[in-house]
């Protein structure tokens, strides 16, 4: 009992080093039990840990855990899922997320954890088979318990173990499209025909802004009554001057870059469980996909994809044509070589301010051909670790997890300079007459709130802002402002707006068409949190985990999705037996179609 007691104490020091160290607090009782059940694990695991290799090894892994889990913390809002681990064979991936490791709170945990060497000796004389069964069914219990094995409540070592089953049970890809029923069919609606005035003459520019939040907007934060730890004033106020129009119910519908891409160029819903994205899976396959590029591309246009980070990281290289795009350029803005201390570059790729400088001059590019053109554009300074900002990357190194809050906040404010900056060059050099500009997220990251925990929901609010080209039609008609509005309406309204043909099975409804605004269902999801989102417009919307089993319902105001969501004990409107088809259907990859 006095060891059981000294593993407790053990584990809650961690804790409040955690707590101290990113400045989230997580609910004290659901944590208190975590520990409690994290204790007992670590108390039953010593039979099985013979040796001090053995032992040295389980409290390294414990302390790179709580390492990695507080920065992941302070950047997603979530612990780390041990399914997304595949990164780590990612060169890339492994030398830009080290710049943000604090060495010093490194050091802190593995001070803290110098105790567990001996405590998890093995003085409990039970058999291992014995041990692993109390261990399981520990597991098991924190399984059963909880809606999210990575949210601030669990514990880190406990909700890692939990994680393992899942992995072991994974299922396989379903890549060929199949017969739909009804309910399902109610998921994955498309506009009806083009909307009045549309198939313009134009050049699209669609500017995608890595984990931008909608709430980050002041009047879209005020509209959904949030007080955001993060603010961009400059951007809404350029973006008002030049005549675009602000959406504040825009739903992203996955975390991560690729699950964010994938339903802004193919109006498709990414996969929302735990396994490769369209992206990844698609590069592999080969084949071309049925995907908005691919359509401009029939219809005349000139496609290009332009992105600060490299890209092969994520399959883009190999996607980006694939999706139709005949024009992809990574590290654009890059320099070869980089002064010692230089802010301009560094993680990922190029600031945003010399990125966008590059952008333009290839943008200036296209538009000296005779022929319209359709280009995507991405950022990465906003990424972690968010060393584009005015402080030099290896700061970080003695810096708190908790920090990169004011790293993201430079980040941003980074951003936002290079992207006003980036509007202004393009109404001074006449872009704005004959060019549709879009601008979104790729991905939210969801720190709405000041107290830094996040609702259901917070990580899909993304930002969607339009300005269609001065020459356009002006009897083009636009849904309302504060409907609700996802990603996959994005290439819907470029195909509106062009003229081109749309794919049979691409979904979303075009913000052209007002023939559209009725009811909808839509599904997002957070892999981070392992969570499934069902959407309807009428005020309803249902949380499932990644199993369906464990599920919440929702009530919110239509016009106020986020600001006003809140849980019911109302019944599922969504059987499980359609959740799961639902679910299985998000992982089809179309092939290109009526070409």
């Amino acid at each position: 009992m006095k060891r059981f007691i000294a593993l407790f104490l053990v584990v809650v020091v961690m804790r409040a080093l955690l707590v101290a160290g990113t400045g989230i607090h997580p609910a004290p009782i659901p944590a208190i039990g975590a520990d409690l059940i994290a204790a007992g694990v670590l108390y039953w695991v010593a039979p099985l840990l013979p040796g001090r290799i053995m032992r040295f090894a389980a409290v390294a892994l414990i302390v790179m855990g709580y390492a990695a889990g507080a920065e992941h913390l302070v950047t997603h809002g979530t612990f780390f899922r041990m399914g997304h681990l595949g990164y780590l064979t990612e060169p890339a991936f492994i030398v830009t997320s080290a710049q943000g490791i604090s060495l010093i709170w490194l050091a802190v945990f593995s001070f803290a954890s110098l105790p567990l060497f001996w405590l998890l000796k093995n003085t409990n004389n039970l058999p291992p088979l014995r041990s692993a069964g109390l261990v399981g069914a520990l597991i098991a219990l924190v399984i059963l318990s909880t809606d999210s094995l990575t949210t601030p409540n669990n514990n880190v070592v406990v909700g890692s173990l939990a994680q393992l089953p899942s992995l072991a049970l994974s299922h396989p890809v379903a890549l060929e499209p199949r017969q739909s029923d009804n309910a399902e069919n109610a998921f994955y609606e498309a506009s009806r025909g083009h909307a009045a005035g549309s198939g313009q003459d134009q050049n699209v520019l669609l500017i995608m802004v890595e984990g931008l939040s909608g709430a980050y907007l002041p009047a879209i934060a005020d509209h959904h009554g949030f007080n955001p730890a993060l603010s961009l004033p400059r951007l809404e106020q350029a973006l008002n001057a030049t005549g675009f129009r602000l959406y504040s119910n825009m739903l992203t519908h996955q975390r991560q870059t690729d699950r964010g891409t994938y339903p802004l160029l193919c109006a498709d819903y990414p996969r929302m469980r735990l396994m490769p994205s369209e992206m990844t899976e698609a590069s592999n396959e080969g084949g071309e996909l049925d995907c908005l590029p691919q359509r401009l591309d029939q219809a005349g246009y000139r496609t290009a994809y332009l992105q600060a980070a490299d890209l092969d990281f994520m399959a883009k290289d190999q996607f980006m044509p694939l999706a139709g795009f005949d024009r992809v350029i990574g590290n654009l803005g890059a320099r070869k070589t980089v002064p010692e201390g230089n802010t301009e570059q560094s993680g990922w790729g190029a600031s945003d301010r010399h990125f966008l400088r590059a952008a333009l001059s290839e943008v200036e590019s296209l538009d000296q051909r005779r022929q319209r053109w359709f280009a995507t554009l991405l950022n990465v300074g906003t990424h972690h670790p968010f060393v584009n900002g005015a402080q030099p990357a290896d700061s970080a190194a003695t810096e708190q997890p908790r920090d990169r809050q004011d790293r993201r906040r430079q980040a941003f404010a980074a951003m936002e300079r290079a992207l006003v900056d980036f509007l202004a060059e393009l109404d001074e050099r006449g872009f704005l007459r004959d060019t549709t500009v879009i601008i979104t997220s790729d991905e939210s990251t969801g720190f709405v709130r000041q107290t830094g925990s996040a609702e259901p929901l917070d990580s899909n609010f993304g930002m969607l802002a339009v300005r269609i080209a001065d020459t356009a039609s002006k009897r083009i008609e636009f849904r309302p402002e504060d409907q609700l509005t996802a990603q996959i309406d994005v290439p819907m309204t470029i195909l509106d707006l062009t003229g081109a043909r749309r794919g049979e099975e691409m979904i979303g409804r075009s913000l052209l068409n007002t023939d559209n605004a009725g009811r909808r269902r839509l599904i997002v999801g957070d892999t981070y949190k392992g969570r499934v989102h069902f959407v309807r417009s009428d005020g309803t919307a249902l949380g499932c985990n990644e199993s369906t089993l464990n599920c919440t319902s929702y009530r919110f105001k239509p016009a106020r999705l986020f600001g006003s969501l809140e849980r019911t004990n109302d019944p599922p409107f969504v059987k499980r037996v359609s959740r799961l088809k639902l679910l299985e259907r998000t992982e089809e990859i179309r092939a290109i179609q009526n070409r």
